[in-house]
């Protein structure tokens, strides 16, 4: 079997130092071919050259009836992977990506009070990863 990862990631927003949790053998998750999970960090079984992808989706409310509902459009959304590497030292950012959470206009938000809106980013790209990475 070829060797491959994907994850699914959970997170509670009711906890006050919540972070994402990768989840592995839930749903679609599965990692095969020595990628293993560890401390919430995937490892690298072997040098070579990875597709790496993620997908961040969110749901917000761009429109809750208060004044600053229009400044709302403008609240920035991060999107980043991490790289940590005994080779280098430190963590590295592999990739990222920035985008307003709510983009839409105020007639759309008005449609859709109370409902929010459903969204998605996307990154992926092929790096050369180490083993153990």
């Amino acid at each position: 079997a070829k060797a491959a990862i994907h994850l699914e990631g959970s997170y509670d927003n009711t906890q006050p130092t919540a972070q994402l949790e990768w989840k592995n053998g839930q749903g679609q998750a599965f990692a095969q071919g020595g990628f293993r999970l560890v401390n919430n960090q995937i490892i690298i079984p072997q040098t070579g050259l990875y597709f790496v992808y993620s997908q961040a989706s969110f749901r917000v409310s761009c429109n809750d009836g208060d004044e600053e509902g229009a400044g709302k459009r403008l609240t920035p959304l991060s999107h980043r992977i991490w790289r940590y590497s005994d080779s280098i030292g430190s963590r590295a950012s592999l990739m990222s990506a920035v985008r307003s959470a709510c983009q839409n206009t105020a007639q759309e938000d008005n449609y859709g009070v109370g409902q929010g809106w459903y969204n998605a980013i996307y990154l992926g790209a092929v790096f050369q990863l180490k083993g153990g990475d």
